[in-house]
């Protein structure tokens, strides 16, 4: 009886540590998915794009900030984007010196506040306004949807609509502003300096 008593424990702990195991694959896999999982993460069957359904601001590398100045006269800063990827799009691009296929940029816009401290005067994020999204696509999956071209997914979100792009066409929405940027494949790296190797 001590015997089977035994043998069944070894099977409840045996399936509970398998149970746990695989659980926590599946939680792993989901934070650190390959970068093709970016196409199901943010895009549906006709292209449409929306804000990825994970804490990325958690999970993802946090790949720089950019600190927007205040108008003249006025001290800090207006605002700050901060733009997160997956981890295995930087350890790709360490590599080879390219965002994989399906890699997603998520730039987020935080308006500033600028107030005195004991360090001085102070810029310091208020609240989330929005979102830029870029995804790469290196096999040109939406030849008619205005929102896809020159490798890339482009989308912008509002802070109370994750799921509607307010850009429709990216010519027209975006491409201007990553123009200097087009020999970088339309990022601007010089502000990401955990993509070098070092």
């Amino acid at each position: 009886m001590k015997n089977e008593y035994r043998f069944l424990k070894f099977l409840t702990t045996a399936g509970l540590v398998s149970l746990l195991t695989v659980t926590l694959a599946l939680s792993v896999k989901s934070v650190l998915a390959d970068p093709q999982d970016g196409f199901m993460l943010s895009v549906d069957e006709n292209g449409n794009i929306h804000l990825p359904n994970v804490d990325f601001q958690r999970d993802w590398t946090a790949l720089g900030t950019w600190a927007i100045a205040a108008e003249e006269g006025t001290q800090g800063s207006e605002g700050f984007h901060t733009v997160y990827t997956q981890p295995q799009s930087v350890t790709s691009f360490r590599k080879t010196g390219k965002f994989p296929d399906g890699t997603i940029l998520i730039k987020e816009l935080f308006e500033a506040i600028t107030e005195e401290m004991t360090t001085g005067t102070v810029s310091r994020v208020k609240e989330t306004t929005g979102w830029f999204v870029m995804i790469k696509d290196t096999k040109g999956r939406f030849p008619n949807n205005p929102s896809w071209g020159d490798g890339w997914a482009w989308a912008q979100f509002d802070a109370g609509d994750k799921k509607s792009s307010t850009s429709s066409n990216y010519k027209d929405d975006c491409l201007s502003c990553h123009e200097p940027a087009k020999n970088t494949d339309w990022v601007y790296l010089d502000g990401y300096p955990v993509l070098s190797n070092r």
